[in-house]
């Protein structure tokens, strides 16, 4: 297949074996958390896709504000309302709090074609304890991760995995 690329009038035809494919970028993926959820409002969540996270945290009512605790859980959902209200696990989650913490929630609307790598990066560079699946490979194409809003306690925010290689972003 010829592409042409336009320099100054002239254009130049370009050969892709020869050019684009030197020019190989990988999938970037740019997610917004939104959050924090507590334990008693999870019937607040939306009926949508997405990814969230599961913390133990300290809520000061004053404040209307969450000391976060511990990133333990990283799921994803199709409807999160469904899943992460009632979740075969949830438990084991609200066990996980200790006394005089509470149970938190933020997440991430993302759709359904790619909540699975999201997922899968998220648990493969966090690596929480309660998560048993995918905390030690990264199954899906390479790409780059760029995590934003509330979504305190990842390890960093910005990271990419190439051949099952994470390498931290600047």
């Amino acid at each position: 297949m010829i592409k042409y690329l336009v320099y100054g009038l002239m254009p130049l035809i370009l050969e892709e074996s020869n050019y684009f494919q030197n020019m190989s970028t990988i999938p970037s993926y740019e997610i917004s958390f939104i959050g924090y959820r507590l334990d008693s409002k999870v019937a607040t969540l939306p009926h949508d896709s997405g990814v969230y996270l599961i913390y133990r945290c300290i809520y000061n009512a004053e404040k209307n504000e969450v000391q976060l605790k511990e990133l333990f859980y990283i799921g994803k959902a199709t409807d999160l309302y469904q899943e992460v209200g009632h979740h075969k696990r949830r438990d084991e989650f609200l066990a996980k709090a200790q006394k005089g913490e509470e149970i938190c929630y933020s997440y991430a609307l993302v759709d359904k074609k790619q909540y699975d790598i999201i997922e899968n990066a998220l648990i493969f560079m966090q690596k929480p304890k309660l998560n048993t699946n995918l905390r030690d490979s990264y199954d899906h194409q390479d790409a780059e991760f760029h995590f934003s809003g509330r979504c305190a306690k990842l390890k960093t925010h910005d990271y990419k995995i190439e051949s099952g290689i994470l390498t931290r972003l600047p």
